[in-house]
């Protein structure tokens, strides 16, 4: 049998140890100011620029870590919430937004890449993910609820179209 005060020792250092190793690994974040409006989603440039998109005002991009920001295009997106954000092969930001399928910004304004994301009713496809692999294949999310596209669908573009990879999938809802 071990002496008691071995065990005292033990059951009274390890709390301490973790707790040291915890307040040292433990991280602080700090507020930087933003837009107006909630922010949806977060991408950070290959030269340190951050750039989010938000539920009601578009795309912002700060080059000084978030303490100013500015609207891409005067903030001409003009299609409500952005969902995600993601670079194409060349540089170039792409947005998944909620009523206007997916642009992209060319340097001076957004560009509509919308070929195979219209709904039955003509307007574009809800987009929720958004990503770009190495190899620069482009892939895209949908979520259903409207009367005009009523179940989600998973998306890679060819080039020129959007075309659905969904098949033998069971639930396609992409949030």
């Amino acid at each position: 049998m071990r002496p008691m005060k071995n065990n005292f020792a033990a059951n009274l250092l390890l709390p301490i140890f973790c707790l040291l190793t915890y307040s040292l690994h433990t991280q602080t974040f700090t507020d930087i100011p933003g837009p107006m409006g909630t922010t949806r989603c977060l991408l950070k440039g290959l030269n340190g620029e951050l750039y989010i998109g938000s539920s009601t005002k578009g795309v912002f991009r700060s080059l000084d870590n978030g303490q100013t920001w500015s609207g891409l295009g005067g903030n001409t997106i003009m299609t409500g919430r952005i969902n995600a954000l993601a670079f194409d092969t060349s540089g170039q930001i792409m947005a998944a937004t909620e009523q206007g399928g997916i642009k992209r910004w060319n340097g001076t304004a957004w560009i509509s890449i919308n070929a195979g994301l219209q709904t039955g009713c003509g307007i574009p496809i809800p987009i929720r993910a958004l990503a770009v692999d190495p190899a620069g294949n482009y892939y895209a999310g949908a979520h259903g609820y409207t009367s005009c596209f009523t179940k989600g669908d998973l998306y890679h573009f060819d080039g020129t179209s959007w075309v659905s990879i969904a098949a033998g999938l069971t639930n396609t809802n992409i949030n």
